[in-house]
C-alpha cells in the first residue's frame, strides 16, 4: 500500500523536540538516553534526531542545557537580584529554593551527569562545565553584595549549596543546614 503523495508532509521544528525529550531524561536519566527511547518520547524517528542534532551526544548535550536554562529562567523569576541580606540568608532561601519538589527531577539529572564526570567519563564533561559556569554567572549577578572577590564568593555559594543539596538528596537535610549555616556564618 502506497502513502498519498497529496497528504501535507508534517514539518518537524527541532525546538518542539526539546520539551518532551526533556521530559524524558527527567523521568529516565541520562543513562536512558539511547536515540529510540528519545525519538519515541519526541514522536519522531531516530534519524530524524541525528538529522537535527548531529548526534546522540549533541542532542543530549542540547537537551541537558535547555533543562538548565529553563531551570535558571525559574530561578531568575523567583530570586531577585539581593541588594540586602547577608550571603547566609540568602545560600538558605537558595536551598529551599532548589530542593522544593518540581526541581528533584533536574537536580538528580545534575547529579547524574556530574557522577560520570567523576568516573572519567568525559562525554558529559563539556555541557556540566556549561551548566556550571551558567549558575555561578548568574549567582554573581543575583546574590547580596560580598566583601572581597565575587567570582570565589559566588564559587563558594555554588558550591555550598550543591553540597547542601546532595545532603538533602541522601535524606541528610541535618546536615546540609549545618553546612549551610557554618559556611556562612559572619
Amino acid at each position: 500500500m502506497s502513502k498519498d503523495a497529496s497528504a501535507p508532509k508534517r514539518r518537524i521544528d527541532r525546538d518542539a523536540l526539546l520539551p518532551p525529550m526533556a521530559q524524558f531524561l527527567l523521568e529516565n536519566g541520562v543513562h536512558a538516553a539511547s536515540l529510540r527511547p528519545l525519538a519515541k518520547a519526541a514522536g519522531t524517528s531516530d534519524r530524524m534526531l541525528v538529522y537535527h542534532f548531529g548526534s546522540k551526544d549533541a542532542l543530549v548535550e542540547e537537551v541537558l542545557m535547555w533543562l538548565a536554562d529553563g531551570v535558571q529562567a525559574q530561578l531568575g523569576l523567583l530570586v531577585p537580584a539581593q541588594r540586602e541580606g547577608t550571603l547566609a540568608s540568602f545560600a538558605t532561601m537558595l536551598f529551599e529554593l532548589l530542593r522544593q519538589p518540581m526541581l528533584r527531577p533536574h537536580l538528580a539529572l545534575l547529579m547524574e551527569v556530574s557522577a560520570f564526570c567523576a568516573r572519567g567519563q568525559d562525554d558529559f564533561r563539556k555541557v556540566s562545565e556549561q551548566v556550571v559556569d551558567s549558575y555561578h554567572s548568574w549567582l554573581m549577578d543575583v546574590m547580596p553584595p560580598t566583601h572581597g572577590d565575587r567570582t570565589a564568593a559566588a564559587a563558594h555559594m555554588l558550591a555550598t549549596v550543591e553540597g547542601a543539596l546532595m545532603q538533602d538528596m541522601a535524606g541528610r537535610e541535618a546536615f546540609a543546614r549545618m553546612a549551610l549555616d557554618r559556611a556562612f556564618a559572619d
